[in-house]
């Protein structure tokens, strides 16, 4: 069964929501804040605006509550390191437009790019501020290694050769995108990747994934056509993060396994989507079901609202 007309008609309602709830959800990021992360923070939002402008709507609540889930979770001796590369770590998708080269946010090229673009921007915000050089150094790594999971997926040299090495401009310099990748290959055999403050990232960055603004963005977007209810797309997610093992084709052929390197995290990730399992028992949340504007809204705003409250972001 085509279920299209349903999650288009969700998407498009959860974007307003997310966009609506944008400007209450920064003032309580800050407010969790201290003075020279409030300042980073706010140093960070033109381009999360930007990239909001260019169709990428998802990534200021991304940061918002990552921002929120580390302060929450992981205030540590890593703090210095661990809040700015959440709050920078995306800022380079303003770079990415779906409509170069009919490319989308995912692709091979935008993914670099992104990556090094958020480089460029740590190194304007955080040099010679408030932190140590070595701390900046580690930040503006981890932004340009965090999405190298996904990197190691493509055959770079195919990639490349494919769209003919384009270049673009990052601040006043030109580059090719064989320079900006091969740039990024370098950092990933500096041992980082394999690093405690690293491991700390990634969980953070991947405990987004089953949050709620996250999940349903996935299930309206990429997922509907498999799922027809809230319910299946919950153990899809279980099964990704090794929570539950199921033996259902369908689920296992749409799985792609996400890395947590911290029991944690794992926990974390368990009570989040224990939370997915009960929403479905919504059943305006899934798409095989009747749409009704109101309702959705009310359920949306409410699971919003109950974990803004989990992440203290309230």
């Amino acid at each position: 069964m085509d279920y299209s007309n349903g999650a288009k008609e969700r998407i498009k309602l959860l974007e307003i929501i997310v966009k609506e709830r944008s400007s209450r959800d920064s003032k309580a990021v800050k407010k969790l804040l201290s003075k020279k992360e409030q300042k980073l923070y706010h140093a960070a939002l033109p381009y999360y605006e930007l990239a909001n402008a260019n169709g990428h709507v998802w990534d200021k609540r991304h940061i918002d509550f990552s921002t929120s889930l580390t302060v929450k979770e992981y205030d540590s001796e890593f703090r210095d390191i661990i809040v700015p590369a959440v709050i920078f770590h995306d800022s380079g998708r303003y770079k990415t437009l779906d409509s170069r080269d009919n490319m989308k946010w995912d692709s091979f090229a935008n993914r670099v790019w992104h990556m090094y673009e958020g480089m460029r921007i740590v190194e304007m915000h955080m040099r010679g501020k408030d932190y140590r050089n070595d701390s900046i150094d580690t930040v503006k790594s981890i932004v340009g290694l965090h999405d190298w999971n996904y990197l190691v997926k493509f055959d770079s040299d195919k990639e490349i050769s494919a769209l003919n090495n384009p270049s673009i401009m990052f601040g006043d310099e030109t580059l090719t995108l064989e320079e900006t990748y091969n740039a990024i290959e370098r950092l990933s055999r500096t041992g980082l990747l394999e690093d405690d403050v690293f491991k700390v990232f990634n969980d953070v960055d991947r405990i987004n994934v089953p949050a709620s603004v996250s999940y349903y963005k996935d299930y309206y977007k990429k997922h509907h056509a498999k799922f027809g209810n809230v319910r299946d797309f919950a153990l899809m997610r279980m099964v990704e993060f090794d929570l539950v093992t199921v033996f259902l084709e369908s689920i296992e052929n749409c799985a792609s396994r996400k890395v947590l390197y911290t029991p944690h995290a794992k926990k974390i990730v368990g009570e989040i989507l224990d939370e997915r399992m009960k929403e479905a028992d919504i059943k305006v949340l899934s798409v095989s079901s009747h749409f009704d504007k109101d309702e959705f809204r009310s359920s949306m705003e409410g699971i919003i609202d109950k974990e803004n409250m989990y992440v203290r972001l309230s």
